[in-house]
Order: C-alpha cells, then sequence, then structure tokens
C-alpha cells in the first residue's frame, strides 16, 4: 500500500488552478531550471530529479523564486553542519526524537489538493533534544520529498495535549529562528493553515513568540483549537486519523509507517552525508538575504519575552 497517494482528477484540477499554468508551460518552466542547474556550482551535479517539480510547484511556477528557494535549500545543508549532515536514523538522539514527537502525513489528500500532516507530541520529554528532533524531521522531510505527488500545498496539525512548559523552555533557543527561516526559505511547501488542537493555556505566548520570526503572512495562519473537535470544520473526517474521529488509519499506525522507511534507508543517508560533504567553497549567491541569519546564535541574545 502506498504511503502518499497522488490526486484524484478533480484534485489534479484544483491543484492547477492554484499553482496556475498549464503542462506545457510546466515543462517549459522545468527545462529553464536544468540549464540554469548547470551553472551552478553550489548545486550537485547529480541533484534528485524529483526535487525541481516540487519547487517549482511551490513556488506557483514562479521560475525565479524556484531559484532562490533551491539555492538556499543547498547553502543551508552546507551552513547548517549540525542539522544537516551525518544523518544516521539509528543515532540514539534520533531514536529519543521518534518517541517524543509521531509525524504522520496523511496518504489522502483534501478535496482542493492539499496534504494534512500530523505532529503529535509525546508525554515524556525527559530525552527529547530540540536538536535531534529537528533532524529527524528534516529526515523524514526528505523521504517525504522523494514520495511525494503533485499537490497544493500542506496543511499542518500539531497535537499539543501532552506539550509541558518544560519542551517550551528548550523551544525559545537559537534553534528556533534558524529553523523557522530555513522553512520559509529553503523547502517548496506552500502552508495553508497550522492548526494547534488540544491548546493548553500557556500555548497562546509562544505562538505570539514564535510569529514573531515568521513572514507576515504566515502570521495568520495559526488556527489555534482548545479541543480536537473544532478540527472537523476544517477537515473532512473523510481523511482524518482514526484517532481524530476520522477514516484513516491512526496517527500511530500512519507514523509507524514512516519510521520503517526511515530506519529502511540508511545507504540512501549514507549517500546524503557522503554527498554535501563533497560540496566545498559555497558560493556566497549576491540576492541571498537569509544567509546572514542561517546558524545565528548572536540574534537571541536581546530577545524578551512578554
Amino acid at each position: 500500500m502506498a504511503i502518499l497517494y497522488g490526486p484524484t482528477k478533480e484534485q489534479m484540477a484544483a491543484i492547477e488552478s492554484e499553482i496556475g499554468g498549464n503542462d506545457r508551460k510546466f515543462e517549459e518552466n522545468l527545462e529553464t531550471l536544468k540549464v540554469w542547474i548547470k551553472n551552478q556550482s553550489y548545486i550537485p551535479k547529480d541533484y534528485d530529479d524529483y526535487l525541481l517539480p516540487l519547487f517549482l510547484r511551490g513556488c506557483k511556477q514562479n521560475v525565479a523564486r524556484t531559484q532562490q528557494k533551491l539555492t538556499e535549500f543547498y547553502k543551508t545543508r552546507n551552513e547548517c553542519n549540525t542539522l544537516y549532515h551525518n544523518w544516521n536514523p539509528t543515532d540514539p538522539g534520533i531514536t529519543a526524537a521518534m518517541k517524543f514527537m509521531e509525524h504522520a502525513p496523511l496518504p489522502r489528500l483534501t478535496d482542493d489538493g492539499y496534504r494534512v500532516v500530523f505532529h503529535k507530541i509525546g508525554d515524556d520529554d525527559d530525552d527529547a533534544n530540540l536538536k535531534d528532533i529537528i533532524r529527524l524531521l528534516l529526515m523524514l522531510a526528505e523521504l517525504r520529498m522523494e514520495q511525494e505527488h503533485a499537490i497544493a500545498g500542506d496543511i499542518y496539525i500539531f497535537d499539543v495535549k501532552n506539550l509541558k512548559i518544560s519542551f517550551m523552555i528548550k523551544l525559545l533557543s537559537p534553534l528556533l529562528k534558524k529553523v523557522l527561516d530555513i522553512i520559509q526559505n529553503a523547502y517548496p511547501q506552500r502552508l495553508k493553515q497550522i492548526h494547534v488542537i488540544n491548546a493548553p493555556t500557556f500555548i497562546y505566548s509562544t505562538i505570539k513568540f514564535i510569529k514573531g520570526f515568521m513572514k507576515e503572512k504566515m502570521k495568520h495562519r495559526f488556527i489555534i483549537h482548545t479541543s480536537q473537535d473544532t478540527l472537523h470544520e476544517y477537515i473532512s473526517k473523510d481523511i482524518l486519523p482514526s484517532d481524530y474521529q476520522g477514516q484513516a488509519e491512526s496517527v500511530s499506525e500512519i507514523s509507524a509507517k514512516w519510521i520503517e522507511k526511515l530506519q529502511s534507508s540508511k545507504e540512501k543517508f549514507k549517500e546524503h552525508n557522503s554527498r554535501f560533504n563533497s560540496i566545498k567553497n559555497v558560493q556566497t549567491m549576491k540576492e541571498s538575504t537569509h544567509s546572514d541569519i542561517y546558524c545565528a546564535e548572536g540574534v537571541f541574545r536581546s530577545l524578551t519575552i512578554d
């Protein structure tokens, strides 16, 4: 059984309406990108073919924006070694992160072609290390990009019922800004909504803090739910997990399939490590406006929290 299902004919029509263009324009833009990549020293010549369609759709077929995102995608991997290098699914820190958070991209798309992705936080954060959690999510994102079909974008759901203040303290670190910059500037996902369900009272101040590092349009995509019942006003039960009154497999069952795939992809990650460890002398692009803040620790020194 497929981990991710592609769009139906009706969903594909909605996706094309959302991202713009047609098949001919899409293929022309892909060829433009392939020619451009040949002259970019920081992009491996053996780059994965599935990346270009993902980035082009994620940028609504804007070639210049796609080029900028691809630039940041590869530059970030070289500048943020602690997050991207030495990926190993059997690393003890990664194993601990698997126990802390269940990550479950739902198999079927919404009617308008969006992929819903669950993040369910566990009830034990004693061994949870923020850096390892981020590394795990980046590794899973790598696998998902390889598996993904044409989509209109993503809808994220965070179930924070078990979230503890002790972990929130860990979250408020220099890594937070780094990761938000990476997500917004170096990945192709188009986020339609960010649902936070089963939200405790202290989550509101945390989200306010997080919004301070987000682009203006992203700040308005948060939807806070004090329970999970109101989630059905936004997402059909047809595609939701069974533990959220839906008809799909449970979050745990879906997450287990991704963890199994992760653990069986050790050779893929060895190739990843070899490929990016071999890239030297990353070219500094004048058009980039984010490289000076990637992986910078000092930006948090002057922050205060209300």
